[in-house]
């Protein structure tokens, strides 16, 4: 049986992909569609909030993000006893929200421009938007320094030791006279690898990494990446 309360629901859930349909692409995503359900909480609350609440939270996500993501419990009720305005729920959402939106910025190397731009079309005052910007402009390479440190990634060669030992003789042979490679490696997680090498072995290993070094000269010389790392020093230049 259709009922007003059926009724209502339908006109209310049209309204909504309306609403989804006009909201603007920003580099968060596209409220109703792409964007994080923690964004769109957190937007009709940090909307309302003046620049210096803006400026405390964008300061606390992030050192948040150059922390990894270990929030200072002390500074956040701080931050709800120094703005009363805010209620705890409130500033648990703003909160979370805004530091998506920070690691948004910054993971997809976003221009300051598009950031503003977009923060505004998302609802922000002009002048809130640059508080928030400022935040991403001074700490941008720390932070990306901090996230190339703390991915995940295979252990790195920090030394190495090698010798050559001779075989004189075995259990079976009197005179033997094999020399051997052996190779120590020290990785930055501490840990030590031995490895032997035949004569023939070592051979094939520095064949190999000789062609690997030639390889990654001539990557290096291709147009492509000169054109790339130009590219990126312009806007390291321009953020």
């Amino acid at each position: 049986m259709f009922t007003a309360a059926k009724s209502d629901d339908i006109i209310k859930r049209a309204e909504e992909k309306a609403r989804a349909k006009e909201a603007p692409v920003t580099f968060v995503g596209k409220e109703g569609f792409t964007m994080l359900p923690e964004v769109s909480a957190s937007l009709k609350i940090l909307t309302t909030f003046d620049a210096q609440c803006i400026n405390d939270l964008s300061f606390e996500c992030i050192s948040t993000l150059e922390k990894k993501g270990e929030w200072d419990s002390d500074r956040i009720h701080s931050i709800k006893e120094k703005h009363t305005i805010l209620s705890a729920d409130d500033l648990l959402k703003a909160v979370t929200g805004l530091y998506f939106i920070s690691r948004a910025a910054v993971r997809d190397h976003v221009p300051l421009s598009k950031i503003k731009k977009d923060m505004i079309s998302l609802g922000f005052k002009a002048d809130i938007a640059d508080v928030f910007v400022h935040h991403i402009h001074s700490n941008r390479f720390n932070i990306e320094r901090v996230s190339m440190r703390n991915r995940i990634h295979y252990p790195r060669l920090e030394r190495l030791k090698w010798r050559i030992d001779l075989t004189i003789s075995s259990s079976r042979l009197k005179r033997v006279m094999v020399p051997t490679v052996t190779m120590q490696f020290f990785l930055d997680n501490g840990r030590i690898v031995n490895i032997d090498l035949s004569v023939e072995k070592f051979h094939v290993l520095r064949y190999n990494v000789a062609k690997l070094l030639l390889q990654m000269g001539t990557l290096n010389r291709h147009p492509m990446i000169r054109i790339m790392n130009q590219l990126e020093e312009e806007a390291r230049r321009g953020m």
